[in-house]
């Protein structure tokens, strides 16, 4: 917000601001679902059972990894909508930062699962750590994003900063706690999200049409490829 008020101006810190306001409310339910996760997580890592603790945090990534992709996917297409919706047609610059700024929310979300395990194992320094390389990152590549992007710059350099405290909180996570999944569960949602985003814009116009075809050819996709989702959903809840 600092460097695009001193590039942009106030109207640039406003527009990006409004995309920042959706996504931040979003994210705090990322920090409710692992607060609620937390406990249990705990009890499993300090029991020492690794099958205990595999068995309730690769199904929670794997539900968060559909979860979230598809919403960050499915949301860039209402983004222009929302905007205008909540903040008025003044606003509707803020479209483009606010679908870049939705991918924080599945990023936010996957990482939690490291960041929650390093407290649960009394490694928060490792944490202050992750979130330290995620600020580093966000002055050196918004110093160029922004000149050059401006709020959309702005957007982006969010999204790589949370990419950067995810990773290296996995980093730390690997090496001093348990292993973690990474790339792998995201493979199929990032494919599915794709054909969901362009099945629908081009098959219609408008943003609630398109969402609402993009919706459907999301979660029929999941349930199709991924045919153990449904039972992961089920042991999660048990567990919580």
């Amino acid at each position: 917000s600092l460097l695009l008020a001193a590039y942009l101006g106030t109207y640039a810190v406003g527009v990006y601001g409004a995309a920042h306001r959706v996504v931040l409310s979003l994210v705090a339910l990322g920090w409710l679902y692992h607060f609620n996760l937390f406990p249990a997580v705990a009890r499993r890592l300090r029991t020492g059972e690794k099958a205990s603790f595999d068995a309730l945090v690769l199904p929670s990534f794997r539900i968060v990894a559909w979860a979230g992709i598809g919403f960050a996917a499915i949301g860039g297409l209402l983004a222009s909508l929302v905007c205008t919706a909540l903040f008025g047609h003044e606003f509707a610059p803020a479209a483009v930062p606010l679908q870049l700024l939705l991918w924080t929310v599945p990023v936010s979300l996957l990482s939690g699962h490291a960041r929650w395990t390093l407290v649960a194992a009394d490694r928060q320094g490792f944490v202050l750590a992750a979130q330290a390389a995620g600020a580093i990152a966000a002055v050196l590549v918004g110093w160029p994003a922004i000149r050059t992007f401006g709020a959309s710059g702005a957007a982006a350099t969010m999204v790589i900063a949370t990419l950067v405290v995810w990773l290296v909180a996995h980093f730390f996570t690997v090496r001093c706690v348990r292993p973690l999944p990474l790339l792998g569960p995201l493979v199929r949602p990032l494919l599915i999200a794709a054909l969901a985003y362009s099945s629908a814009v081009l098959a219609v116009a408008g943003a609630i049409p398109r969402g609402l075809i993009a919706v459907v050819v999301y979660v029929l996709c999941a349930l199709l490829v991924d045919r153990k989702l449904i039972e992961h959903v089920r042991t999660l809840l048990d567990a919580l």
